[in-house]
């Protein structure tokens, strides 16, 4: 296996190599991201103002006069067209016929359908700036300029009467010069709209249709009158601080295209469809014709004050289009980059347990070499007592006894080892039962001294024992804690020989009981301090000794510990001995 240092390289270079090219990725689908929405936004803004146009466009169509006829019969015959036709009838408001007056001044008829006009005695404040701009126009004071045959402050359309005569001047005749003649001769005609119902229910069902298809608004929409005065707002307030320039900025109150245009009045039958026969079409030429002479003539309008367009403004709800590609790219970074945190942290984990493996299988060995020792040492010596004793070399009853007393201490001893090996099985397969009773702290100090006992007298071990009064119950498997507070009362009696000193402690913890078993031996190097509680680990310096040992011992003290829901810690330094702590809970109260 390669040092650790050379696999962290290659995964970092590796990640280095896949960030960068994600980042260069997320930037062109950022990209492309941007634009396939631009798209749609603009595609969404063109719709959104072409039904309202269309709908503009056909109450032109249906109320441009005709060559012959009266006008009252023309406005009639609109009414029925635009009542049969429109997408929403209610839109249209009134339709006034504007009579000039010799010497100066307008006649306001208002029409309704099949019903004779009624003058108007009161100008409507709406129509007093129309009228100021029109008798201007016709006075020579403004020269015709540019314009529209729109008035979205009313909002309404104007509509020049040039082939109708005045009641009682005689036949109708055709009007031929500009806007100016035919208004000072015929007058004009007023289509006005319903502006509450465009703001309150006609737009806003348009704005729900393109920009709310699939359910809830990404975009800000904001309908401007032509006096820069907001008439309707829908969507979704924007999250953050729009930016100055919104994402879309879109005209409204126009004519459709001239080819859907033709084809509206091909379905209106004011003329004939685009590839009938040619003798109808030269039937319907002159009808387009007196089309085209009336968009002219009022392409020169004076748009003068009240003039201009209605202005769609929509913006993203994140405060624009770029804001919301930017956060979104951000979010698939973020994503990304936590996929090869993931992906790194999974390396690095399998690569820590392979080394943890290929260690714990090091250890293994090692604990299969050391047991096999250690079992050998008591196995030969059973076997040479009893080969003594079965050849009749021994025959003294004082050696006999001797040798019977050496044969039961090596047994004692691989029945130790045997039983250690089995606890740390069952320990760490959860496979043992533990039986839990109240137990004082002193009575399991007491019973580990007494099992320990003869190896410390042995030793010519100093024992010392401190006991507060008044501790808490704890609840214990009593022979499990016995046999790991022997373990450290063995491993002091092994390691800490030349210190010859032990002391055991109960003291009163937080929520629950300390017992610390000290000595003074040679310490724990810090390195090993973190390792030592792991299966068949021992420190660096013992490893290499004459010293018995299978490193489990610890690991067993720490499997029982934390069964019982405690802890175990070692404090030590080389040279000044060291310091084992074991805290276990307190019992329930009433436990006794």
């Amino acid at each position: 296996m390669p040092p650790p240092w050379v696999t962290a390289s290659v995964l970092l270079a590796s990640l280095l190599v896949l960030a960068v090219l994600q980042y260069r990725w997320l930037d062109q689908v950022r990209l492309a991201d941007r634009q396939r929405r631009v798209q749609l936004l603009e595609e969404a803004g063109r719709r959104f103002a072409e039904d309202l146009d269309r709908e503009i466009s056909r109450a032109w169509l249906c109320f441009l006069p005709q060559p012959r006829g009266e006008l009252r019969d023309w406005v009639a015959a609109g009414f029925e067209r635009w009542n049969e036709t429109a997408a929403y009838p209610s839109l249209l408001s009134q339709v006034v016929y504007l009579q000039p007056v010799e010497g100066g001044g307008w006649k306001l008829y208002r029409y309704a359908a099949e019903v004779e006009p009624v003058e108007m005695t009161v100008v409507p404040a709406a129509y007093a700036p129309l009228l100021d701009r029109l008798s201007a126009l016709i006075a020579g004071q403004r020269d015709e300029e540019r314009g529209s045959p729109f008035l979205p402050a009313l909002p309404g359309l104007l509509i020049p009467v040039r082939f109708w005569h005045r009641p009682g001047t005689g036949p109708p005749r055709r009007m031929a010069g500009g806007i100016r003649r035919a208004m000072a001769d015929a007058g004009l005609l007023v289509v006005r709209f319903d502006g509450e119902l465009l703001a309150e229910e006609m737009l806003p069902e348009l704005a729900r249709r393109y920009f709310a298809a699939s359910g809830e608004s990404e975009y800000h929409l904001v309908i401007f009158g032509p006096d820069g005065r907001p008439l309707m707002a829908a969507g979704p307030q924007p999250a953050a601080i729009p930016s100055a320039h919104a994402d879309l900025r879109q005209s409204l109150f126009g004519f459709l295209p001239p080819e859907q245009v033709h084809d509206l009045g091909a379905q209106l039958r004011l003329w004939p469809a685009r590839g009938a026969g040619e003798a109808t079409m030269l039937r319907g030429r002159g009808r387009m014709e007196d089309l085209r002479r009336s968009l002219t003539a009022m392409a020169r309008f004076d748009r003068g004050a009240g003039g201009g367009r209605w202005r769609l403004e929509v913006t993203h709800v994140a405060g624009s289009l770029d804001q919301a590609v930017g956060a979104g790219m951000r979010r698939s970074m973020a994503l990304g980059l936590g996929v090869l945190a993931v992906l790194a942290l999974s390396f690095w984990a399998m690569d820590r347990s392979a080394r943890r493996a290929q260690r714990l299988a090091g250890q293994q060995l090692d604990f299969v070499a050391g047991i096999t020792h250690e079992l050998m040492t008591p196995l030969a010596a059973v076997r040479s007592a009893g080969q003594n004793l079965a050849d009749a070399v021994v025959v003294e009853p004082r050696q006999v006894r001797r040798y019977g007393s050496l044969i039961e201490s090596e047994g004692r001893r691989l029945s130790a080892m045997v039983s250690e090996i089995l606890d740390l099985a069952g320990m760490q397969a959860g496979g043992r039962n533990l039986d839990l009773r109240p137990v004082r702290p002193a009575r399991l100090i007491e019973e580990a001294l007494a099992a320990s006992w003869p190896a410390l007298e042995q030793a010519g071990f100093a024992v010392e024992s401190e006991i507060a009064e008044e501790l808490p119950l704890v609840l214990v498997d009593e022979n499990a804690l016995v046999r790991a507070l022997g373990n450290l009362i063995g491993n002091a009696v092994k390691y800490a020989r030349d210190g010859g000193w032990l002391k055991l402690r109960a003291n009163r913890a937080e929520g629950g009981v300390e017992l610390a078993v000290e000595d003074r031996g040679p310490g724990i190097a810090k390195a090993d301090q973190e390792r030592i509680f792991e299966p068949f680990v021992r420190g660096r310096k013992l490893a290499g000794s004459n010293l018995p040992g299978t490193g489990i011992g610890l690991s067993l003290v720490r499997h029982v510990v934390e069964a019982h829901q405690g802890r175990v810690e070692v404090e030590s330094s080389p040279g000044e001995g060291a310091v084992f702590r074991l805290w276990l809970p307190a019992a329930p109260e009433g436990l006794s």
